[in-house]
C-alpha cells in the first residue's frame, strides 16, 4: 500500500440507535420542514426491510407525527431488523408487488385514505413551493412557519415522502453535512478529497456533489450503483439538480451551480452482484 495515501470514514452509523447513515442526513433537511408546516401524518414506502421506512417511523415518532409505511411484499412470519423497528414505531401496511409497482398512485391513494374527507394531502415539493410563494421561508433554518398541528377542526394534513426520500428537499441535509465537514479543523476547504459512497436512489451522492460545487470545494464524488443502470442514475441526477435549483432559486447564487448540468457524480458499477431484497 502506498504510504502516502490515507482515508477517512464518516461514521454516520453512530448518529442514532435506529436512524443512521444517509437516511438520517436526508431526513435532517426534510422532517423539520414537514413538522413546521403543520403536517400531522407522513406516508412513505419501501421494501420489507427498508432502512428508509424504519428511519421515517422512528423520526416521526420522536416528533409526535404519525407514520404510515407501505411495505412491499408479504408480512414475514418472524419480525426482524428494520421491519421490526418499522412495526414498533409506525403503522404498517403490506402491499402486493403488483400494486407496489405503481408507487405514485399507491402513495396518493393511501395518503388520501389517511387524510379522510376533512384532511389534505401534500407533497414535499408543494411545501417548498408554498413557502416561497408566501415568502415566509427562513434561509437560515430551511423551515416553513405555518399553523401548528392540532388545529380546532383536528383535520389531518398528510405529507407524502417518496421512496428513499428521493426529493430535492432531502439534499438540504447533505448541504449541512458538507458545510460541517469543510470546517478548517476537519477536512477544510482547500484539500482535494474523493468521497466514495454506495447509492440506492442516488440522492446522497447528488447532494454531496451539489453541495461541494456550491461551496467551491475541490471534492470528487464517486458513487457505487446498487439498484439501477447508469442511464437511470444520470437521469435521477439531472432531475434532482433541476428540481433543487427551481425550488431554492431565491436562496442560492445560481452562478455557483453553472456546471452542475454537466454531471457532478462519477457513477461506477459495483464489483459483485447485489443480493436480492425482499
Amino acid at each position: 500500500m502506498n504510504q502516502g495515501l490515507s482515508f477517512y470514514i464518516v461514521r454516520d452509523d453512530l448518529l442514532h440507535p435506529f436512524v443512521n447513515g444517509n437516511k438520517a442526513r436526508k431526513l435532517d433537511g426534510l422532517l423539520p420542514l414537514i413538522e413546521d408546516h403543520g403536517v400531522t401524518d407522513v406516508v412513505t414506502c419501501g421494501g420489507c426491510q427498508s432502512a428508509h421506512a424504519a428511519a421515517v417511523a422512528v423520526s416521526c415518532a420522536e416528533r409526535g407525527l404519525k407514520s404510515h409505511l407501505l411495505l412491499r411484499g408479504e408480512q414475514p412470519q418472524i419480525l426482524t431488523g428494520y421491519n421490526l423497528i418499522s412495526t414498533i414505531y409506525g403503522n404498517i401496511t403490506y402491499v402486493p408487488r403488483t400494486f407496489y409497482a405503481h408507487r405514485e398512485e399507491m402513495l396518493q391513494t393511501h395518503a388520501s385514505m389517511v387524510a379522510g374527507h376533512t384532511g389534505s394531502v401534500v407533497y414535499c415539493s408543494d411545501i417548498i413551493d408554498s413557502s416561497l410563494a408566501s415568502q415566509t421561508f427562513e434561509c437560515s433554518k430551511f423551515v416553513q412557519r405555518d399553523a401548528p398541528r392540532g388545529t380546532e377542526n383536528h383535520s389531518r394534513k398528510v405529507a407524502i415522502v417518496n421512496e428513499g426520500a428521493k426529493d430535492a428537499v432531502a439534499l438540504l441535509g447533505m448541504f449541512r453535512l458538507v458545510d460541517y465537514l469543510s470546517q478548517d479543523h476537519l477536512l477544510g476547504k482547500k484539500r482535494a478529497f474523493n468521497f466514495v459512497v454506495d447509492s440506492g436512489t442516488g440522492t446522497t451522492a447528488v447532494g454531496l456533489g451539489l453541495a461541494a460545487m456550491y461551496l467551491g470545494l475541490p471534492w470528487k464524488i464517486t458513487a457505487v450503483m446498487l439498484a439501477d443502470t447508469m442511464d437511470t442514475y444520470r437521469q435521477q441526477e439531472r432531475r434532482l439538480i433541476a428540481e433543487f435549483k427551481r425550488q431554492f432559486r431565491f436562496l442560492l447564487d445560481s452562478h455557483k451551480l453553472n456546471g452542475a448540468n454537466d454531471g457532478i457524480v462519477h457513477w461506477v458499477d459495483r464489483c459483485h452482484p447485489r443480493k436480492e431484497k425482499q
